[in-house]
């Protein structure tokens, strides 16, 4: 019994250490929030096929994206298919990568918290991550979130 009552004494402060502090997860809240919509505002000045299909690609694979793009191409207009791909071009220009850059803001958030996010790892990063999860309005963000961290890890395994 006296093992059992020092052992739980040593774990209670053990569960505790790697949670964020109420502040800092409002931080991230926030953070989440004002990056999201800038996000969206800037993809809203897209062709919104173009944003459907990459919404298709981040929830049902580069597969179905792909063959879905494919009967669109197929049966579209000339014009349409310019404009779709036009969409494409502006989304994989360094300016719009700047521009969404330029969302990144974490104001009053600790460096700590900004350093795990940054890093896409740690407790910042995964409340920051399954808070993206929730809220509908960062769909959008967290597939292309998921789509950078992906093209990421394969240049990693390239090197």
């Amino acid at each position: 019994m006296k093992n059992l009552l020092v052992l739980a004494i040593l774990l209670v402060p053990m569960l505790s250490f790697g949670q964020l502090k109420k502040k800092d997860k409002k931080a991230v809240e926030q953070y989440a929030d004002q990056m999201c919509g800038c996000v969206n505002d800037l993809m809203a000045t897209l062709n919104p096929q173009a944003v459907e299909f990459i919404m298709l690609i981040g929830t049902e694979g580069d597969e179905a994206g792909e063959a879905a793009i494919i009967e669109y191409v197929g049966s579209a207009s000339e014009e349409d298919v310019k404009v779709l791909l036009e969409s494409f071009n502006v989304m994989g220009s360094d300016e719009f990568q700047g521009k969404i850059e330029k969302c990144d803001l974490k104001t009053d958030m600790s460096d700590e918290v900004s350093g795990s996010i940054d890093a896409a790892m740690g407790d910042g990063y995964d409340y920051f991550y399954k808070y993206l999860g929730k809220d509908d309005g960062c769909s959008l963000f967290k597939i292309l979130l998921d789509a950078g961290t992906d093209v990421e890890e394969a240049e990693s395994a390239e090197e």
